[in-house]
């Protein structure tokens, strides 16, 4: 398939251009209902493949409680202490309300552009590794 080659996402109907990296696997457009759409038509596809997967898994994890009793407290402990030196942080997590669609547009222009920069890059070392024989034969 041309990689230029535009096709119908499975979730809205529009059009898209697929990622180059991820090709004719790409089924879906880039905006973030469709990703999530995806993800989770995947995860109920594979936990209907798995029904039994979960099951009866309780008993091994009790035996483990049971031989080590203050893992629980530690751990929620733990998670209290995470969640306020989180809170704390500089940098700001990138969430949907934080980034709207224009901005996520801009993003994903961004790594086409960075794509393409890495094309020539590599058409660039390609034709100068071609090159380097005959420099050296020709001196």
């Amino acid at each position: 398939m041309n990689r230029h080659q535009p096709k119908t996402c499975e979730v809205c109907g529009k059009t898209f251009t697929p990622d180059r990296r991820v090709g004719d696997r790409q089924r879906v457009c880039r905006t973030l209902s469709c990703q999530r759409e995806r993800k989770r038509r995947a995860q109920k596809r594979w936990s209907e493949q798995n029904p039994t997967y979960f099951q009866g898994r309780y008993p091994q994890t009790k035996a483990w409680l049971d031989e080590h009793p203050a893992y629980q407290k530690r751990y929620r402990a733990q998670l209290k202490t995470d969640i306020k030196t989180q809170a704390t942080d500089i940098q700001d997590e990138l969430t949907d309300n934080y980034y709207n669609e224009i901005e996520m547009n801009t993003l994903i222009r961004l790594q086409d552009i960075q794509d393409k920069i890495t094309d020539y890059v590599h058409k660039y070392f390609s034709c100068l590794q071609l090159a380097t024989p005959m420099i050296y034969k020709t001196s």
